[in-house]
């Protein structure tokens, strides 16, 4: 390649490019700052639920004083476990404090991912609360193998009594059953009365992943099959859900977990969202609750509530067999492209039940999609070497009508239809096939499934295949170490071999710049996941042997001929 001017501004925007990308992916929050996760004390959280009390009613402060201070009972430790997860309960509020995941570590595998209540917007998960609540004390629990009930007499403004039993069943994989039971001495009303789903954080500062988008979103079900979907980010106006809308459940969610609560047979369960802002750009953490207005307890009648509550990794079965609709909470891809990306991952998971392995999974899913493309893509290499053997004619006639573009433009036009040459059938092709090759690359970079998987050389198919690191005792740009990817650059390598060998009808002007494209992908590329770099160098392969294969056919055709 000829060293001139241009290339040489090229390489410097290159060079430019490679110190600067990482430090602008992280000002403009492509890549998310690590979020320090810290403990706030009770008693400086306010919550939503406390927000929402109607300050129109007040205590009694005259009985108030008159009142014995209320010893604190503690509730004996309560905890349930299944194969899938252990749920332990909050002693202050009786409601589930920690979900610990068996099945999921953090970045450095040390500990299990545990969705808790350490920022306390929320009074534990799945606690309930309303304004009218003045004490609670707590009479008994039992704890059987799968089930905790706990007992609570509640004493209201209007001084009646309620009796509260709350039933917690934890089912197979991530499902708990929550029953409340109200009995009160007389009849009384509750203004607002909330259930919490609790608080979730975005999957970078949950887990201590790196990952390229990170997410937290709130999406609800109308009672009329309508859902709608908001992004933590968005401004005070979006977030706030107003109107109040009937919802059957609603759920929070980031890039690979999410926390659900369905009302079971109720039409008066309207959802609720707050935020805190944290540490690091657009980074915030999201509570939800759901809410029940004007509900009246009857003296001696019993008053139900039932819920279903998912908490766990967005898996499509799991979240099929809690709700069927709940899998619109599984974000693939753009658009059009998420339900193409639904169907690739379902073939991944089957194809790795066969195989055993996610890494052979991904190579034998890349090998079925070009074999499927194999006439598409032979026909734009047949074209664009029609398109070459007239690279001479062309260039005699650009030189010959290089004053005159509209001749120009007739001549070439005339030389194709008498070849008998469509310049743009070598594109089309091309495009058939990139809707499915970048769903299949948004399939990979979001598949829960390749995380802290192992394959060959690379530790985890979900982060870079480093083999190995070094510091640099310095910071460049953001830089601190160097690292040894091999995956990707063995694609870019062969990404260079196909430039070589391909048929291409470009002029030397467009060749030079895509000579330079591989060196612009490896720089835009070489943190990519190892399960993406694995798909794309299988994809590479495949290519080469294509083109191997169609210039040994058609030297056999020639010698027939």
């Amino acid at each position: 390649m000829k060293l001139d001017k241009e290339t040489i501004i090229v390489v410097g925007i290159c060079i430019i490019v490679l110190f600067g990308w990482d430090p602008f992916c992280r000002y403009v929050g492509l890549i998310p700052e690590k979020t320090e996760i810290k403990t706030v004390k009770k008693v400086e959280e306010k919550t939503q639920i406390e927000e929402k009390k109607d300050d129109t009613t007040e205590v009694d402060t005259a009985a108030a004083e008159k009142k014995a201070p209320e010893k604190k009972q503690e509730l004996p430790l309560l905890k349930l476990e299944n194969n899938k997860c252990i749920i332990t309960f909050n002693a202050d509020y009786s409601a589930v404090d920690k979900i610990i995941f068996k099945d999921f570590f953090n970045n450095s595998k040390t500990d299990k991912i545990t969705v808790s209540n350490d920022y306390n917007l929320q009074k534990g998960i799945l606690a309930f609360d309303f304004a009218e609540l003045v004490s609670k004390e707590f009479i008994k629990s039992d704890v059987q193998q799968n089930r905790v009930v706990i007992t609570e007499r509640l004493t209201l403004k209007d001084k009646s009594k309620v009796v509260a039993v709350r039933t917690y069943e934890l089912n197979e994989n991530y499902t708990i059953s929550y029953d409340i039971s109200l009995k009160s001495d007389k009849n009384s009303v509750i203004n607002k009365f909330f259930v919490s789903g609790g608080d979730l954080q975005r999957w970078s500062s949950l887990s201590g992943d790196k990952i390229r988008t990170d997410k937290l979103e709130i999406t609800y079900m109308t009672s009329e099959d309508d859902d709608e979907t908001l992004n933590s980010t968005v401004s005070d106006y979006k977030f706030t859900l107003s109107p109040a809308i009937i919802a059957r459940w609603e759920a929070l969610s980031n890039k690979f977990f999410t926390l659900i609560l369905k009302a079971d047979g109720d039409d008066n369960f309207t959802p609720t969202v707050s935020r805190k802002k944290l540490e690091g750009k657009d980074n915030y953490l999201v509570s939800f609750a759901g809410c029940y207005s004007d509900v009246k307890l009857d003296g001696g009648a019993e008053k139900n509530f039932k819920f279903k509550y998912y908490a766990g990794p967005k898996e499509p079965e799991l979240l099929k067999e809690f709700d069927p609709d709940c899998n619109i909470l599984i974000h693939l891809a753009w658009g059009p492209l998420n339900p193409l990306a639904k169907g690739l991952l379902w073939s991944l998971v089957k194809l790795k039940d066969i195989c055993g392995s996610y890494g052979w999974s991904i190579i034998i899913l890349t090998v079925i999609v070009r074999l499927i493309f194999w006439p598409v893509t032979q026909k734009s290499n047949e074209s664009m070497k029609k398109m070459q053997k007239l690279q001479p004619q062309l260039k005699e006639i650009r030189e010959k009508y290089k004053d005159n573009p509209q001749l120009l433009n007739s001549k070439t036009m005339e030389l194709y239809q008498k070849e008998q040459v469509n310049p743009f059938s070598g594109c089309l092709p091309i495009l058939l096939q990139i809707p499915v090759f970048f769903a299949l690359y948004a399939t990979l970079d979001n598949a829960l499934e390749l995380r802290q998987v192992a394959f060959w050389w690379a530790s985890d198919l979900a982060t870079a295949d480093t083999v190995w690191s070094h510091p640099l005792g310095f910071s460049v740009f953001g830089i601190s170490n160097i690292k040894l990817n091999p995956l990707v650059i063995v694609m870019t390598a062969l990404m260079v071999v196909q430039q070589r060998i391909t048929p291409s009808a470009m002029d030397p002007a467009q060749q030079k710049m895509m000579a330079l494209m591989p060196v612009i992908m490896l720089i835009f590329l070489y943190d990519l996941p190892s399960g993406l770099t694995l798909y794309w160098t299988v994809s590479q392969i495949f290519s080469l042997l294509q083109v191997f294969l169609q210039r040994k056919f058609d030297k056999k055709k020639n010698a027939a001929a």
